[in-house]
C-alpha cells in the first residue's frame, strides 16, 4: 500500500515517477510504478497483491525528479484477503459531524489492519491570512462499529498548518467473527485518497485483481517530450543493471546519426538526448527513430524533431 503525489509539469521540468522493487537478496520479485498524470497532479494510492514464500524481504524506493510519498505499508497474512478497497478520491461537501462514509465488511475474525488515507486543511481567514480559526479547521474522525477512535492523534486527520496536507492513519485491531461497520466522520471538508481493510475472511483469499508487476520478459522504452525542440528524455525499465543498453538514433532513411551505451543503475534509467549527432552537429528538425537493444531484447520508438 502506497500513497504518493507525482507530478507532470512539462513547461518546467520532465514528470515525476516513482516505482517500488520488491526484492531478496540477488533476485526481483516484482515491482509497482507511479507516473505523473498531466491532467490532475493529485495523489494517488495503489494496492497491490503478490502471493510470496515466507522469507526476509526488501522494498526499495526510487525516485524520478521529486515525487512526494506521503505514506506505504506492507501488510503480510498467510489467509489474509482485502474486505475494502476504496481508492476513490472525494471530498466531504462540508457539514459538521456528518457520517460521510460507511464501510461494511465481514471477517472471519483475528487481526485486521486499517489504512484511511487523505487529507485535511487548516485555512487562515478571508480577511486576515495570518488569523486561524480552528473552528473552521477540516477534521476526519473515524468510528469502528459503536466505538469513536479519537483517544488518539493516530486514528484522525486533523487540520494543522504545520504537519501539511497530506496524511495517512494505519492500524491493526483484533476483531471477533462477524460483520463490522467502519465510518468517516467529518467536520468541513477533508479529503478522502483511499480506504483499505485488510483481514481474514474465510475460504480462499479474494484476488485484487491488480497484482504486482512482474519483472518484463523485455524491457520498455518511453520518451518525453515527443515532439521535442532540444533535449528529449529516454526511459529505458531493464530486466538487468549489469547488461549495458546499446541505444542508435536514426533517420528516416534507416540512417544511423548517433549511436551510444547506457549502463542502467537502477530498474528505470534515464538518459537525456540533446538531438545532436556523432559529431556534435544540431540535427534538423525531421522525424527519427530510436532503438535500443539489452541482450536479446529490443524496442523502438518514433522520435519527432521541431527547431
Amino acid at each position: 500500500l502506497a500513497t504518493a503525489r507525482v507530478e507532470q509539469y512539462p513547461a518546467y521540468s520532465d514528470p515525476d515517477a516513482l516505482e517500488l522493487v520488491l526484492s531478496t537478496p540477488g533476485d526481483t520479485i516484482g515491482r509497482i510504478q507511479m507516473n505523473a498524470n498531466r491532467e490532475d497532479n493529485l495523489p494517488q494510492t495503489v494496492l497491490e497483491q503478490l502471493d510470496v514464500p515466507a522469507g526476509t524481504y526488501n522494498l526499495d524506493l526510487f525516485a524520478h525528479i521529486t515525487p512526494t510519498l506521503y505514506s506505504i505499508a506492507a501488510v503480510g497474512s498467510k489467509n489474509a484477503t482485502v474486505l475494502v478497497a476504496d481508492t476513490t478520491m472525494e471530498t466531504a461537501p462540508g457539514d459538521d459531524s456528518l457520517t460521510w462514509k460507511t464501510y461494511s465488511f465481514t471477517t472471519s475474525g483475528g487481526r485486521v489492519a486499517f489504512y484511511i488515507s487523505g487529507s485535511a486543511d487548516e485555512d487562515p481567514q478571508s480577511n486576515d491570512y495570518g488569523s486561524f480559526d480552528e473552528a473552521n479547521d477540516d477534521d476526519l474522525y473515524l468510528q469502528l462499529n459503536d466505538q469513536m477512535l479519537n483517544d488518539s492523534l493516530a486514528y484522525f486527520l486533523d487540520g494543522n498548518r504545520l504537519l501539511g496536507e497530506g496524511k495517512t492513519i494505519f492500524f491493526v485491531r483484533e476483531m471477533a467473527a462477524g460483520t463490522h461497520t467502519l465510518s468517516l466522520i467529518t467536520n468541513n471538508t477533508p479529503t478522502k485518497n483511499a480506504v483499505i481493510i485488510i483481514g481474514e475472511q474465510g475460504g480462499k483469499p479474494v484476488s485484487l485483481g491488480h497484482r504486482i508487476q512482474q519483472i518484463p520478459q523485455q524491457f520498455r522504452l518511453k520518451v518525453f517530450p515527443n515532439p521535442f525542440n532540444q533535449d528529449v528524455h529516454l526511459y529505458f525499465t531493464s530486466r538487468s543493471i549489469r547488461q549495458p543498453i546499446s541505444v542508435q538514433i536514426v533517420n528516416v532513411n534507416g540512417q544511423p546519426v548517433r549511436k551510444f551505451q547506457v549502463l542502467p543503475r537502477e530498474s528505470v534509467t534515464n538518459f537525456r538526448w540533446d538531438g545532436t549527432d556523432n559529431r556534435g552537429n544540431v540535427l534538423p528538425s525531421g522525424i527519427y527513430f530510436v532503438r535500443a537493444t539489452q541482450g536479446s531484447y529490443g524496442a523502438t520508438q518514433k522520435l519527432v524533431l521541431i527547431r
